[in-house]
């Protein structure tokens, strides 16, 4: 069993000055591998729901100055109540900081509509984190700022483990597997080549499995560093009740 990580990175999260960065958080999908039910980032973990986690990770690193939710917008009034609640308990941001943000059908989609809302005022990085991770923890996210100071792209991952097959046409067979990464979230960004491969995508028409994806199709490296096996999303019940099992109750 992994401990969730919500340690303090000795690095970047103590630091009181740095880099303006802003957080965008997907939450507008329906989560329908879920099972019956609301917004999978409404489902609850120890008695606090998904989002909230997330939340309280973020509101705690010192470089994080604005978070954007992209919601559905039959979800307003609950978030609304929800981000109205976090930043009065940890008073670090106010209201203005901490947005909603109505999404798109496809994530890539909800991203963009939140990278827009920054293009007045942008930051100088920018992390985006699935809503349904709710564990990312202050000491990655650390590590992903750290990336930042000498990369314009950093996705946490972790080494694929399980043995991959690949089916085909009447039998499957073994993929190797060295050198393959599980790619997680937070993945981070300097503002302007995040903001150029969203409008390049959008005008285009290019949809990617990830936002780095999206850079890398601009041509641009994107860095790794070291994820977390408790930062897991969660996708269907049995990744609930693992959660459930991983977290500390705040």
């Amino acid at each position: 069993m992994y401990p969730a990580h919500g340690g303090r990175s000795p690095n970047i999260a103590n630091k009181q000055q740095g880099p303006d960065v802003a957080v965008i958080i997907p939450a507008a999908g329906s989560g329908t591998r879920m099972g019956p039910g609301d917004n999978k980032v409404k489902r609850l973990v120890r008695g606090h729901p998904m989002l909230e986690w997330s939340l309280r990770c973020f509101l705690g690193v010192p470089q994080v100055r604005r978070i954007i939710v992209v919601m559905r917008n039959q979800d307003g009034d609950w978030m609304r109540d929800l981000l109205r609640e976090m930043v009065r308990g940890f008073g670090r941001l106010s209201t203005a900081h901490v947005k909603l943000v109505v999404g798109g059908a496809e994530r890539q989609e909800s991203v963009f509509r939140g990278l827009q809302t920054l293009d007045d005022a942008p930051p100088d990085w920018v992390l985006v984190h699935d809503g349904a991770r709710p564990n990312p923890g202050r000491d990655l996210v650390g590590r992903v700022l750290e990336g930042l100071e000498r990369n314009l792209a950093v996705v946490p991952a972790l080494p694929v483990a399980d043995t991959l097959r690949r089916m085909g046409t009447g039998e499957t067979k073994v993929v190797d597997r060295s050198g393959l990464y599980a790619t997680q979230t937070p993945q981070g960004f300097h503002w302007r080549i995040l903001w150029e491969a969203h409008r390049t995508a959008h005008r285009d028409g290019v949809l990617g499995t990830d936002d780095a994806q999206l850079v890398e199709a601009l041509g641009r490296p994107v860095h790794m560093v070291q994820g977390h096996p408790a930062n897991l999303k969660v996708t269907t019940g049995v990744d609930l009740e693992m959660m459930e099992r991983i977290m500390t109750p705040p």
